[in-house]
């Protein structure tokens, strides 16, 4: 029997083509089988009645298999073929002179489920690693494998994940695209959800994690590594990001409120340093700071202090983890392995919901996509500018390439001509041949798998505990929107001070606390999460929202709810704002009162500049330190202390922006890890 036709299971079948031809070309082999001959040679040929012929020879791909029905890519016929000749192989020899065994559909498909399985599992353990660089360069050419050659030389993270069951297949995870072997010892079969432009590299790359992978822990099921991570070492070549340290420092000396006209300059010349330097995760962040003062300078409501002052100590955090060294890797810190952007092949993305943020007329829309394949989830982001008359769903309603983002953050989505930037947002392209299609969800998340669909929250909580600080991690947008299973929800309550809405959720291993909170974008959220706890769309089967850490357990901020009867998203959700019902409470934690004293006077610093500082600024300082020391956050006020005493010394600029530093990454570390 032909093993790479016998190790392609019905979901690496999907994978070289779609779930829904593959489901045709089943119910069209229930309904009537080719003839299939294989000849000594090992080639197979599949007859159909109609007259199309497939062919499949050995040592040639599906992709590349021929069939003379007019489609040029993997098509049903040969989809049939592979299914065909794996049934008839499944079937047990008839006897010396009995009649062939009747073909019984569903026990023939049965049987060579079954057999695909047993002889997977009798196989021995199969890394990509044992492919050689000659079999790269045979199958991809020379020119491909420099390329790749290059990108190993800089270093680059990878993830491996390797086989847990029969049906499963080795996958690498890279930070451009996800590379699948489908077959094992057949380069041919390796698939990656990039174009047909940058898959050939991105195998090369994959196969040289699979070596490094084996070389550290050839057993473990999933491995995060470093790929030739010694020219990457922190502190080994420094950060890069010396050039922004002045225009920062200028940041806090003058304030967002007075800044000159000559700083855009200035930033320009930070950006296309860093663009020279292929600095991902720095530029991504001045990005979002240049977009602060833009703001501030339009008067737009989307300016916030606090967003600025953050921003600015992530920059100078990821420079300092760098320089400083420590276990830190620096590919990860700066981005310097990431592709501005990837094209990528035929996608199919799952709606996990929606955050709208904004203020008057302008809104930012965020529609989460759970991509399975790849174990990750993508964000299309929409900016609206809403007419003076517009209706209350008008956000809901506004369409992205003719698709409606409502639709979209609900939805399944199937589209061949999405570009995928380094941070994981995702654009879908206008295209005349890369078709988009929308289909309603039924909500079931539950195949999403991977590290997407949580079922236990205390092993979930447990993890987020060990990673780094968000300042110095990759700078991906839904870095931990994940989909969560649920069992029963507990008790809710509401807070009409902040007008947010929490509850108790359990899952089949540990809870969790949801919460959504009311703003004039998305007025009908609190809202439309009380009705789903209280059960007017059925009972609630899964939840998705950004999971982060709180008060040493989850919370997560929903962005979509799975109910019997379908998928709601709270940020769409039409309605004023209005809880009947829940237990009243009030926010009057003092941890995280100490935090937000402290939070305001390092905002504010940023905003007015210490050139400008008002009189009461130190007195409300010395109040913040004094409230930071009772609730136990020593360091923090101590920090604060350095830069209240660096202002009224009238210490000069470089001794003032350090000192801002120090407390200000210290402040949304502790806020992250609490």
């Amino acid at each position: 029997m032909r093993s790479d036709l016998a190790a392609l299971s019905i979901d690496s079948l999907a994978a070289l083509s779609n779930r829904g031809l593959v489901k045709r070309a089943e119910r069209e082999l229930d309904a009537g089988a080719p003839t299939v001959v294989e000849s000594p040679d090992g080639t197979v040929t599949a007859t159909f009645d109609d007259g199309v012929v497939a062919v499949l020879a050995p040592g040639v791909s599906l992709e590349r298999a021929g069939c003379s029905c007019p489609p040029t890519n993997v098509c049903r016929h040969l989809l049939m073929a592979v299914l065909a000749y794996q049934r008839a192989a499944a079937r047990p020899a008839a006897a010396d002179g009995e009649p062939p065994m009747p073909t019984d559909v569903a026990e023939s498909s049965e049987l060579s489920e079954q057999a695909l399985s047993e002889r997977v599992a009798s196989e021995p353990v199969w890394s990509p690693g044992e492919f050689t660089d000659e079999q790269l360069v045979a199958e991809f050419g020379v020119r491909a494998v420099n390329r790749a050659r290059r990108a190993w030389r800089a270093g680059y993270r990878a993830r491996v994940r390797r086989p847990s069951g029969p049906a499963s297949v080795v996958s690498v995870e890279l930070s451009t695209c996800t590379v699948s072997f489908l077959v094992a010892g057949d380069l041919g079969y390796a698939t990656a959800d990039a174009a047909a432009s940058a898959r050939d590299d991105a195998v090369a790359l994959a196969v040289w994690a699979c070596r490094a992978a084996d070389a550290v822990d050839p057993t473990a099921s999933v491995l995060d590594l470093d790929v030739n991570g010694s020219a990457q070492v922190a502190g080994a070549h420094g950060s890069g990001l010396d050039v922004l340290l002045p225009i920062l420092a200028e940041l806090v000396d003058v304030g967002v409120a007075h800044l000159p006209g000559g700083f855009g300059a200035s930033l320009g010349i930070g950006r296309r340093a860093l663009e020279a330097a292929g600095q991902r995760w720095p530029l991504d962040a001045l990005g979002e700071l240049d977009e602060q003062l833009d703001a501030y300078a339009r008067r737009s409501a989307r300016y916030s202090a606090t967003t600025t002052s953050r921003l600015a100590a992530e920059l100078i955090a990821r420079h300092r983890a760098v320089e400083r060294g420590g276990d830190v890797v620096a590919s990860d810190v700066l981005g310097s392995d990431e592709a501005a952007e990837t094209p990528l092949r035929l996608l199919r993305l799952v709606g996990l919901g929606a955050r709208v943020t904004g203020e008057g007329p302008e809104r930012r829309v965020d529609v989460y996509l759970a991509h399975p394949s790849a174990d990750a989830v993508l964000t299309l982001r929409r900016d609206v500018t809403l007419p003076d008359d517009a209706a209350v769903d008008a956000v809901a309603r506004t369409k992205t390439n003719g698709l409606r983002l409502r639709d979209l953050a609900a939805g399944n989505v199937v589209t061949e001509s999405a570009v995928r930037a380094a941070n994981r947002l995702v654009r879908i392209a206008t295209s005349r041949v890369g078709k988009t299609t929308v289909s309603a969800s039924n909500g079931d998340w539950s195949a999403l798998g991977g590290s997407l669909t949580i079922t236990d929250l205390d092993a979930e909580a447990a993890w987020l505990a060990t990673l780094p600080p968000a300042m110095i991690r990759p700078r991906i947008v839904a870095d931990r929107v994940r989909a969560v299973v649920v069992t029963s929800v507990g008790a809710a309550r509401y807070s009409p001070g902040e007008q947010r809405l929490d509850a108790s959720v359990t899952s089949i291993a540990g809870e969790a606390t949801i919460t959504v909170s009311h703003s004039s974008a998305s007025p009908g959220a609190v809202d439309s999460l009380s009705r789903c706890i209280a059960g007017e769309h059925g009972a609630i089967r899964s939840i998705a929202g950004h999971l982060r850490r709180s008060g040493g357990g989850i919370e997560i901020e929903v962005t979509a709810v799975a109910t019997d009867s379908g998928v709601v998203v709270p940020a769409f959700a039409q309605g004023p704002a209005g809880v009947v019902g829940f237990v009243p409470f009030a926010v009057d934690d003092p941890v995280t009162l100490a935090l937000d004293g402290v939070e305001s006077v390092v905002s504010e610093l940023v905003h007015r500049g210490r050139r400008l500082v008002p009189r009461n600024w130190t007195a409300r300082c010395a109040d913040a330190v004094a409230d930071a020391r009772r609730t136990g956050l020593s360091r923090l006020a101590d920090s604060l202390a350095v830069l209240a005493g660096a202002i009224d010394g009238d210490a000069d600029q470089t001794a003032v922006f350090d000192a801002w530093a120090d407390v200000a990454i210290r402040l949304f570390v502790t806020r992250e890890q609490r």
